[in-house]
């Protein structure tokens, strides 16, 4: 549901895997080495990488310390704004263009992450909706820097993302538009209507992309 795992100066994963669980990485000190599919990233110290929940990658190496924090989208995503909060500025919705981001608050990021991992050994009275607030106030620290950053501001629609899971989630099925339209409880227009907005695609390509 949450985790939190910590590496210090070791080797990594010792091939690439693919986790259906939301992935953040944290350097907190050095470097680490990633593969995210294809592409290779050096993380340096105050720098965070977000990969999507089933993209392959894997954590090559540690030349310092780095934190891993993984979650599901079932422990995460309890509203349309928790939707809209996860993808907001392409964080984990990246469609592959996978990037590091430099926190404009890192120990404010470090001390949030401690806490959490906290949480989650001791277990207190609602720990798991203290983690859920935790998590909460990294992503939007996140967002923050990735505004101050230069970054431009994207905010998707709940229905579009909804409609990404769901096709990630059955793309083995190979179901049309009318069907993710019913499983959604909209209309093949309307899906038409956010692909188009947010990808200038038809829902079809979306799928088949």
């Amino acid at each position: 549901m949450i985790e939190i795992k910590k590496y210090s100066d070791q080797s990594g994963h010792p091939e690439p895997r693919r986790v259906i669980r939301y992935t953040l990485f944290w350097c907190h000190h050095g470097s680490a080495e990633i593969l995210i599919d294809e592409n290779i990233f050096i993380l340096k110290i105050g720098q965070a990488v977000t990969i999507t929940s089933g993209q392959f990658h894997q954590l090559k190496s540690v030349e310092g310390e780095l934190t891993a924090l993984e979650f599901t989208l079932d422990f995460f995503c309890k509203s349309d704004s928790d939707i809209e909060l996860i993808f907001h500025n392409g964080l984990f919705c990246h469609f592959g263009m996978n990037e590091m981001i430099t926190i404009q608050n890192p120990v404010f990021f470090s001390e949030t992450l401690n806490t959490i991992e906290k949480e989650i050994q001791e277990q207190p009275y609602q720990y798991l909706i203290s983690t859920h607030s935790l998590v909460e106030l990294l992503l939007v620290e996140i967002n923050r820097s990735k505004i101050a950053n230069g970054d431009e501001i994207w905010k998707p629609d709940a229905l579009f993302l909804k409609f990404i899971e769901s096709v990630r989630d059955h793309f083995k099925n190979n179901y049309q538009v009318s069907h993710f339209a019913d499983i959604l409880g909209t209309t093949e227009a309307k899906l038409n209507e956010v692909s188009k907005l947010h990808t200038n695609k038809t829902a079809q390509n979306v799928i088949y992309s």
